[in-house]
C-alpha cells in the first residue's frame, strides 16, 4: 500500500522509476500523468484484496501505462518469498525478468 501511495502522491520530480505492489489493494485509482510502470502480484485466495476486482489494473491500462499482473491461484495474503506447495514461489523470478525486460537492471 505504501508503494502505491508514493506513486499516487509523487510529483514528476519525485516519481519512482517503477512500482511493485505485492498483495495490495486492487481498487481503482486516478493514475498520475507521470505514473511509472507497475508490476503487481496477488493470490486469488487473498482474504483481504482478491475479491474486489481489478480496478487498479484497469486504471493503469486505461491511462496507457505499462502494467503486469501475476494472479496466483493459491498463496493467501502475505506470502512473501512464496508459500510452500503454491506457485507463488516463482514470483520473485518473474519480477526479476520484468525488471530486466524494462531496463531497470542495466549497469551504468
Amino acid at each position: 500500500m505504501t508503494t502505491l501511495g508514493v506513486a499516487l502522491k509523487a510529483t514528476p520530480e519525485t516519481m519512482p522509476a517503477f512500482i511493485a505492489p505485492i498483495y495490495g489493494p486492487m481498487s481503482a485509482v486516478t493514475v498520475p500523468a507521470a505514473a511509472p510502470p507497475m508490476f503487481v502480484v496477488l493470490a486469488a485466495d487473498d482474504p483481504l484484496f482478491a475479491k474486489h476486482g481489478f480496478g487498479l489494473i484497469d486504471s493503469w491500462v486505461d491511462a496507457r501505462k505499462p502494467v503486469e499482473l501475476h494472479f496466483y491461484q493459491k498463496g493467501g495474503h502475505g506470502f512473501g518469498m512464496g508459500r510452500a506447495n503454491t506457485s507463488t514461489t516463482d514470483w520473485p523470478e518473474s519480477f526479476y525478468r520484468w525488471l530486466e525486460t524494462n531496463g531497470f537492471l542495466k549497469k551504468h
